[in-house]
């Protein structure tokens, strides 16, 4: 579980540092309304696929 858990933690400092590379506007993309969508799209999918692997 722990390296699972270090996995996900290591796949999201990446994508933060890559995007804040690419974005002139540097933290404040990390709030823009897709990246907010992309999040809460992301959670709802690991939600759904958490409760089929529930049934």
């Amino acid at each position: 579980m722990a390296i699972g858990a270090g996995a996900i933690l290591q796949v999201i400092v990446e994508v933060i540092s890559m995007q804040m590379r690419q974005e002139a506007k540097g933290a404040g993309s990390l709030l823009a309304p897709t990246a907010m969508a992309g999040l809460a799209v992301g959670i709802g999918f690991m939600y759904v696929t958490a409760m089929l692997v529930n049934i």
